[in-house]
């Protein structure tokens, strides 16, 4: 015989006559996941009667009701209050986390979708910080840690029971790009770049411009340079390197700027920004938009986000490096310029040398004491083989 249920006051509540003449009873309910469950609860033999049933449903009832509201609390978390709790747990001490922790702060932190409600993230919303990383030049492992330390802060408070909710970075499918650009701008581009620039008449996208053609350095770079960091008889520029945590020198070239600089010093305090927004104590944080869109109308019409012919801002330390290796430098002061750590990072621009050793080549080749050497080397191989033969 199945269970029968008792309706009315016992509305819950199912009993089932057994064949020894025992009754076995059952009580009916939703668990946190609104899943229906029936659930022997004990026989009459045992002193389980109706009044009992009933007053164990509702005890389980409002079990349930305090746990969906605590997990209600804990779904609304915002991502960063995740993030807090992850990083606390794991040990502010670790320089690994420092690292974390700076990676997060400097992507993450600031997104608008990062102070709401974790479980309301959207795809759409990670897809367009992945192509405005992109568009910054960020290499695909670099992307890539990022959001691979958003899913594991999400996924280890998951674990905890400190949120419920789903994990849109788990589904998250970073597009593939090679972002070996070796795209520079030629001296025509570059002075037609300036002149576009002059026009518009916004000196820090100017100056910006202009130092990242002088020096080759990223964009984190200038937009830290102080005027403490230039040496205004010589132009030369201390420059940070925020990717090796490390100083090196740079040049600025232009007498024009440089000059400007020199004059500007006069009316700032040493450890004031040369490129700055609401004032000089404050650096400026990001690429103007005006240059952005400059580069955008005269060199990427029609170009697709990851199209490698795009110019990006990162695309003049292409340039710095190209013409340099152009000009026949040595592709080991480049690489001194440009503050690489490998040989490897600066040979993909060693194709752009003006001959490629070929005219050494030639040289070596034609100079007669090597040339008499290698005929007479010859000539000898072709009289000896001849020679064997006519022995056969």
């Amino acid at each position: 015989m199945s269970f029968v249920p008792l309706g009315g006051k016992y509305s819950g509540v199912y009993v089932k006559s057994l064949q020894n003449g025992d009754e076995s009873y059952a009580i009916a309910f939703r668990d946190e996941k609104s899943k229906s469950v029936r659930k022997t609860i004990g026989r009459k033999s045992t002193g389980m009667t109706k009044s009992k049933a009933v007053a164990i449903l509702n005890d389980t009832k409002i079990r349930i009701r305090k746990s969906e509201e605590s997990e209600i609390e804990v779904s609304s978390k915002t991502l960063n209050e995740l993030a807090d709790k992850y990083f606390e747990d794991k040990g502010l001490s670790k320089k690994s986390i420092q690292k974390e922790i700076s990676r997060y702060d400097k992507h993450i932190k600031i997104q608008e979708w990062a102070k709401n409600e974790t479980r309301k993230i959207t795809k759409k919303q990670l897809n367009k910080l992945v192509y405005e990383l992109i568009e910054k030049e960020y290499a695909p492992a670099s992307i890539q840690k990022i959001f691979a330390l958003c899913r594991a802060i999400i996924n280890y408070c998951l674990k905890n029971r400190y949120y419920f909710g789903r994990n849109e970075f788990s589904h998250l499918e970073l597009p593939k790009y090679d972002n070996k650009r070796t795209r520079f701008l030629t001296q025509t581009e570059i002075g037609k770049l300036i002149s576009r620039l002059e026009l518009e008449g916004h000196s820090n996208s100017l100056l910006l411009t202009i130092l990242a053609l002088n020096t080759g350095a990223r964009k984190e770079t200038l937009l830290n340079i102080k005027y403490r960091d230039i040496n205004f008889k010589t132009g030369e520029v201390k420059l940070y390197d925020f990717k090796y945590d490390e100083y090196y020198q740079g040049l600025i070239a232009d007498t024009e700027v440089l000059k400007r600089l020199t004059e500007l010093s006069s009316s700032y305090d040493e450890n004031d920004y040369i490129l700055y927004s609401e004032n000089s104590k404050k650096k400026l944080q990001e690429v103007p938009r005006l240059l952005k869109r400059v580069l955008d109308e005269l060199f990427n019409f029609n170009l697709e986000p990851l199209d490698l012919d795009r110019v990006y801002f990162h695309t003049f330390r292409h340039t710095f490096a190209s013409l340099l290796v152009q000009k026949g430098i040595s592709i080991y002061l480049v690489k001194k310029l440009l503050n690489h750590h490998t040989i490897q990072s600066t040979m993909r621009y060693a194709k752009f040398a003006p001959d490629n050793g070929l005219n050494e080549v030639k040289e070596l080749w034609n100079h007669q004491e090597n040339r008499n050497k290698s005929i007479s080397y010859i000539e000898i191989t072709k009289n000896k083989h001849i020679l064997n033969n006519d022995n056969e």
